[in-house]
């Protein structure tokens, strides 16, 4: 296993059954000393780094539920010391309760997924947490799911004037 800063860490892996197919994951995680362009926020305790493999007579990855659960860490800001974010997937339980979740499951399914926003809600323009942002989405709008990665949405947004905004979004 590849790490850009020194050696992966191995930090659990399970075996799953995912649409009647066998699966193992394996969940590593490696030293990373990531700061935003204007240093603002980093990586906290590491980067983790979720891989599905889909095992019958050998094993191979499948990279569309790996960058479902995708990659990631904590962010701090590095003024304050705040966790301004929180990888979802550190331990065996959160994967395991994702994989039953009711997004997973519709996700998994290839159904078509459409969400409405419950808080004042930030788009990135990556799945990451980052102070730039695209805008905002407030209370009640609506939008299209083209993809999740690490708990973030990739959606697409068209407000009442017709202009249409791709981005990110955190899913809580």
């Amino acid at each position: 296993i590849e790490a850009p800063n020194g050696t992966a860490n191995f930090n659990f892996e399970s075996e799953e059954i995912v649409k009647n197919k066998k699966y193992i994951f394996l969940a590593t995680s490696y030293s990373e000393n990531y700061r935003d362009v204007l240093d603002k926020v980093g990586y906290l305790n590491g980067y983790n780094v979720i891989n599905f493999y889909e095992c019958n007579s050998s094993c191979k990855l499948d990279s569309r539920i790996s960058d479902y659960f995708g990659s990631g860490g904590d962010m701090e800001n590095l003024t304050t010391g705040k966790i301004v974010h929180t990888f979802p997937y550190k331990n065996l339980s959160q994967i395991r309760a994702e994989l039953k979740s009711k997004l997973f499951q519709g996700w998994i399914q290839n159904k078509f997924i459409k969400g409405e926003v419950t808080k004042k809600t930030k788009i990135n323009e990556v799945s990451n947490y980052t102070v730039d942002r695209l805008g905002y989405l407030v209370i009640g709008d609506k939008f299209k799911v083209k993809d999740i990665s690490s708990g973030w949405l990739n959606i697409i947004y068209t407000n009442k004037n017709g202009r249409t905004i791709t981005g990110w979004i955190v899913c809580k």
